[in-house]
């Protein structure tokens, strides 16, 4: 749910800073912006949503954010280096799972 909310959240932003970046409206401005916006939002939302659940945990919630970002990070930049730039369709597929994937798996203390 932190992926889709972050994701959904960033390509909103993206789309508009995009847009405003050309001073007028651009759909590629707006459409690289929306997808740069998605791909961030998502990552941070998927470490956002996997620490938010404490699950018994004796690590503070700042523990658990740090640690799912960062693992949020590391699997998206997996995604990114398993595949090459040319294929965005598969890029598009790749950062996100592996920013969700690298969230839960690193949030655990």
């Amino acid at each position: 749910m932190g992926w889709l909310a972050g994701g959904l959240a960033g390509g909103a932003v993206g789309i508009v800073l995009g847009n405003e970046a050309n001073g007028e409206y651009d759909e590629w401005g707006g459409l690289i912006g929306g997808v740069l916006g998605a791909a961030v939002g998502s990552t941070a939302g998927a470490g956002l949503g996997a620490a938010m659940p404490r699950f018994g945990s004796r690590c503070s919630f700042g523990h658990r954010l740090g640690n799912a970002v960062l693992g949020s990070l590391a699997g998206a930049a997996a995604g990114v280096a398993l595949t090459s730039a040319a294929d965005l369709e598969a890029v598009a597929v790749t950062i996100p799972l592996g920013s969700a994937a690298g969230a839960a798996l690193a949030v655990g203390c």
